[in-house]
C-alpha cells in the first residue's frame, strides 16, 4: 500500500514541484488553513536555515512543512512559524522537498524575490522568544485564574 509521501515523492520526481492546499495551524500565520496552496520543488541544493521543507514525520507518516531553524549536519532541526517547540533530529531521507512558493487568495508569493516574505521570515524568527514568553506567560496566567476561581466558586 502506498502512502502520502511515496506518492507525494513520486510526483515530485516525476513533475520538479507539487502544488497542495495547507491544513492545520502550525505555519500560521504563513498558511491558512484549507485557504492557501504550497508550492514544493525538489531539493536541488543545500538546504538552508530559514528554508521550509516538507518531511514525513516517522512516528505518524504524516507529511509536513516547517522551517529549519537549525542544521547539525546530517540532521535538522525544524519549528512550525506558530509552534513553540522544536522537532530535534529530522534525518535528511525523510525530507521530500522544500517550498519554492504559495498561493494565498490567488496570487502568488516566491520565497526567493518576494520582500514581504524575507519580512515574514525576518520577523518570525527574530521575535520568536518574545512570542513563546508572551504565550507560556498567558498560559500561567490562565491556570491562576482558573485556580482562583475554583478557590472563590
Amino acid at each position: 500500500m502506498t502512502n502520502d509521501f511515496q506518492i507525494a515523492k513520486q510526483l515530485l520526481d516525476q513533475n520538479g514541484e507539487i502544488t497542495g492546499i495547507t491544513s492545520g495551524d502550525s505555519m500560521k500565520p504563513l498558511f491558512r488553513s484549507q485557504k492557501d496552496s504550497a508550492v514544493i520543488e525538489s531539493i536541488t541544493c543545500p538546504l538552508a536555515v530559514n528554508d521550509v521543507i516538507l518531511y514525513r514525520k516517522p512516528t505518524t507518516n504524516e507529511l509536513i512543512l516547517h522551517r529549519i531553524i537549525k542544521s547539525n549536519g546530517k540532521n535538522l532541526i525544524i519549528r512550525g512559524d506558530n509552534v513553540y517547540f522544536a522537532e530535534k533530529n529530522v534525518p535528511l531521507e525523510d525530507i521530500i522537498g522544500v517550498l519554492k512558493g504559495f498561493y494565498r487568495g490567488g496570487k502568488y508569493f516566491s520565497c526567493d524575490k518576494t520582500l514581504w516574505y524575507k519580512l515574514y521570515v525576518f520577523y518570525i524568527r527574530t521575535s520568536y522568544p518574545l512570542r513563546y514568553m508572551f504565550v507560556k506567560g498567558f498560559r500561567l496566567l490562565k491556570r491562576i485564574l482558573r485556580k482562583l476561581k475554583n478557590i472563590f466558586a
